[in-house]
């Protein structure tokens, strides 16, 4: 009579995953999340404080004859203010649920399941697509959605080489 005894390894999670989840958590949930509420419950203040300010910034701008990028960021920048005031629960909500799938994402990668990807790689994807929704495609607001795809990108490829690893 034999006795055939299995021993179940545990998979090691690798470095670079534990750091890409950190700086996952770090950033939807501090920046995504957090900074999020607190912008939505200090915007009416600041709206009040910024809106006059820029205003301002574009008269005189326009009173001495500037065009471009400076003069198209300012008008951008009260054109946004406008819709946040205007959709500001709605911006606010789609920005927390996308930031809490990621980090729920991000928090099932780290304890090494490859679902947490796919709920990651969908939340980062749909969460571009928010300033997308709401504001217009002025060059203000490509620049900041192209710099934000492109770090949800190259976050997707690197948690994407960890997949190996993942049950």
């Amino acid at each position: 009579m034999e006795e055939s005894i299995t021993l179940t390894e545990t998979k090691k999670r690798p470095n670079f995953l534990t750091v890409l989840c950190i700086i996952t958590f770090i950033y939807s949930g501090g920046f995504g999340l957090l900074f999020g509420l607190y912008s939505h419950f200090t915007f009416q203040q600041n709206y009040e404080k910024a809106v006059p300010m820029i205003e301002e910034g574009i008269a005189t701008m326009e009173a001495a004859g500037a065009s471009g990028y400076f003069y198209e960021n300012a008008v951008f920048g009260l054109e946004k203010m406008e819709i946040m005031k205007e959709n500001l629960n709605a911006i606010t909500g789609a920005n927390s649920v996308f930031a809490i799938l990621c980090i729920l994402g991000a928090l099932l990668m780290f304890m090494m399941k490859k679902n947490g990807f796919f709920l990651y790689t969908f939340a980062s994807l749909f969460w571009l697509l928010v300033p997308i929704y709401f504001f217009d495609f002025g060059t203000p607001n490509l620049i900041n959605v192209g710099f934000q795809a492109f770090f949800a990108l190259l976050f997707i490829i690197l948690y994407a080489t960890n997949l190996k690893h993942m049950k």
